[in-house]
């Protein structure tokens, strides 16, 4: 289908695609006005040389007494200017609503809106920080789609802020941003990372369906600097969390617990459980990137293990999987530390037997090692098989702890 495209350069244009929008037949004046097209082959794109065409546009509209605005397809070839001094008490009160929209950039630093804002099935193909903003009323990001990362950095939702079905294909920060009533983020769909480490959550949050991964983040300390060319000292970590979109691993370990503590709160615990996951999870890369590994940290260890035993209660498989492969390994290396025993092809299948009902036999924590002497018919053990038998046992329970565990991850 072939698409009209409709380039606006003036205000004049744009004036003349500004429509009436009555919501019932009795009512004598319009409820809301309409700039562009309700069907999507028609596309206005609004590609003002400067800000003069778009402030006297904004002019006329509170001129007109329009405070109920939607644009319907309409391209942005230029930051679209919402903060403009002139215009400023028409943006604070004014409802705004974008269907279909695409912006090259919107800018709505260090302002007030006292109005609904509204954005649906709109694109942001660059990246955005949007800084020192108060939302009166209920902001809404419904089917939109963010390309690039975006920053919220000391940003207030005073009322219900939604991000439902959502698409964001980079990081989403909210640095120092304040939730006073209800985040809700139900089916949001993060390809790469969120962080919510820094936000002030005075209300809820909501996360139905949300999908995030144990995202990609940096190794970046609270403590780091990094020296300018003109010789300033700035912080890496809030360089990261203001300007270049990266989030430290911190910052995703701690996000991860907000997220449990909001969906356990709502009493949703399998949601909860994944979360919780993640957050060890991020917390064992912490633990790396401190060079805290296995042999020379008590925490490292203790979640290397989590994590290859069953994924930190997540994987049930994961735990069988490591308890067949622990039994396997002591087993073997006991009954040739004993020295009685030695590869060969001769009688394969009573000798395969023999063995399959040894491990079967070694599976049990709680076996008689003498267990060995009656199956073989071996006079005597070594201290070495005893040994790595006991130190067997101790695995294989482990081993079988920690499946428990994970299947009980959901109570």
């Amino acid at each position: 289908m072939n698409k009209k495209i409709i380039e606006i350069t003036d205000c004049d244009q744009l004036i003349k695609y500004i429509y009436p929008v009555h919501e019932y037949d009795f009512m004598d004046s319009p409820a809301f006005y309409s700039i562009g097209s309700y069907e999507e082959d028609e596309i206005l794109v609004i590609n003002f040389d400067d800000h003069t065409h778009s402030k006297a546009f904004f002019t006329h509209l509170d001129n007109e007494k329009i405070y109920r605005v939607e644009f319907w397809n309409c391209h942005f070839k230029k930051v679209l200017i919402l903060n403009e001094g002139d215009c400023a008490k028409y943006y604070e009160k004014t409802n705004f609503t974008f269907f279909n929209c695409v912006f090259t950039g919107l800018s709505i630093d260090g302002f007030t809106y006292q109005g609904k804002i509204k954005f649906k099935k709109c694109k942001f193909p660059k990246g955005q920080s949007f800084y020192n903003t108060i939302f009166g009323d209920y902001l809404e990001f419904l089917d939109c789609e963010f390309q690039n990362k975006l920053i919220f950095n000391k940003v207030e939702f005073r009322e219900t802020v939604v991000f439902t079905k959502t698409k964001f294909l980079d990081n989403v920060l909210f640095t120092y941003t304040t939730f006073f009533r209800l985040g809700v983020f139900s089916r949001t769909f993060f390809d790469k990372g969120i962080d919510l480490s820094q936000a002030i959550i005075n209300g809820n949050l909501t996360f139905f369906e949300a999908q995030i991964k144990n995202y990609h983040s940096e190794a970046i300390s609270i403590n780091d600097e990094k020296i300018s060319e003109s010789g300033k000292s700035q912080k890496k970590f809030d360089i990261s969390v203001t300007g270049s979109g990266k989030i430290p691993t911190i910052n995703k370990r701690e996000t991860f617990r907000i997220i449990k503590q909001q969906l356990a709160k709502e009493g949703n615990n399998i949601d909860a459980f994944k979360y919780n996951s993640l957050e060890k999870q991020a917390y064992q890369q912490q633990l790396k990137e401190h060079n805290s590994k296995w042999f020379n940290s008590e925490d490292g260890l203790m979640f290397s293990l989590n994590n290859l035993s069953n994924k930190h209660k997540s994987s049930w498989l994961r735990g069988i999987g490591f308890t067949v492969s622990v039994a396997i390994i002591f087993y073997t290396i006991s009954i040739f530390i004993t020295g009685n025993f030695y590869l060969t092809l001769n009688d394969f299948i009573p000798t395969i037997n023999k063995n399959a009902s040894a491990w079967i036999v070694s599976l049990n924590p709680t076996h008689n090692p003498n267990y060995i002497k009656d199956i073989f018919e071996i006079k005597s053990l070594n201290a070495g098989y005893y040994i790595f038998d006991f130190i067997g046992r101790i695995f294989i329970g482990y081993g079988i702890y920690q499946t428990v565990q994970a299947f009980r991850k959901f109570r």
